[in-house]
């Protein structure tokens, strides 16, 4: 049972080897898709922080933009509502004649008058041309803003669908290699067992057979001990025998002693007393 259970053991060593070698790959890739998992939430926080700029420049925009229509609004109404002098106001059309109003005032909103650097034409135009070369700057960075955020966004998805690949790789590899050998390992560890079972139960038959051949022994020395005995026991009644034979031969007269039994060995009458 040794000798069959030897390929088996080394069947089941090579199972381990081959697991500890496919469970090595496994870690490799666990460890590629740990640092692609990695990458991707640096990617996310990168197109986060992408977007949260961009909407930074969009809104910088709008407000050049709103700007530059603020200011030729007030070139328009500079250019066409300057040469007039209103005497109603021109949301209610009531007469502004009677309302008082300081020198430098506006009759129709009362604020201060503006300046003429205020409202000079080449002021005006230089500050828009300002303007639109501010407008056109920030629109600049917001296209540079938006290419970046959507260069992360492109890595973020392929660090997405390779995380998934990866994932399915593993579970692939899992489920086709690492599964079957834990299978095949269990169930050469069950024979080893019962082989190892088998020889421990052989062992003790062994060890049973060694016993019972140790009591046939005891056995046999017994009965050569018996029969030593009835051939003493018989060689020392053939001895008593002949003893005996002696003993009944003619016995050399003895005196009469008073008071005392005499009799006869070999003779079946009573004693009589002297």
């Amino acid at each position: 049972m040794r000798t069959s259970s030897q390929p088996r053991v080394t069947i089941l060593a090579s199972l381990r080897t081959e697991l500890e070698e496919q469970t090595a790959a496994d870690t490799e890739l666990r460890d590629e898709l740990q640092n692609a998992i990695r990458a991707a939430q640096q990617a996310d926080e990168e197109v986060s922080a992408a977007a949260d700029l961009v909407d930074a420049r969009r809104v910088v925009v709008a407000q050049v933009q709103l700007d530059l229509s603020r200011l030729a609004r007030s070139a328009t109404a500079i250019d066409q509502l300057s040469p007039f002098e209103f005497v109603v106001c021109p949301r209610c059309m009531q007469s502004l004649a009677a309302r008082p109003a300081e020198d430098g005032h506006c009759r129709v909103c009362l604020q201060p008058d503006p300046v003429e650097a205020d409202i000079d034409p080449a002021a005006i135009e230089e500050t828009r041309t300002a303007r639109q070369h501010q407008l056109e700057d920030a629109q600049r960075i917001q296209q540079a803003d938006e290419e970046h955020l959507q260069t992360a966004q492109e890595r973020s998805q392929q660090l997405s669908f390779a995380i998934s690949s990866l994932r399915r790789e593993l579970d692939a590899q899992t489920r086709d290699a690492v599964a079957p050998r834990f299978d095949a390992i269990a169930e050469a560890g069950s024979r080893v067992a019962a082989l190892k079972a088998g020889i421990d139960a052989t062992t003790q038959l062994r060890e049973s057979w060694a016993r019972v051949r140790a009591i046939d022994a005891d056995i046999r020395s017994i009965k050569a001990e018996r029969r030593q005995i009835n051939r003493d026991i018989k060689e020392k009644s053939e001895q008593l025998k002949a003893s005996r034979s002696l003993l009944r031969g003619p016995l050399p007269p003895r005196a009469p002693t008073r008071g005392f039994l005499s009799f006869r060995r070999d003779s079946a009458a009573p004693p009589t007393v002297m």
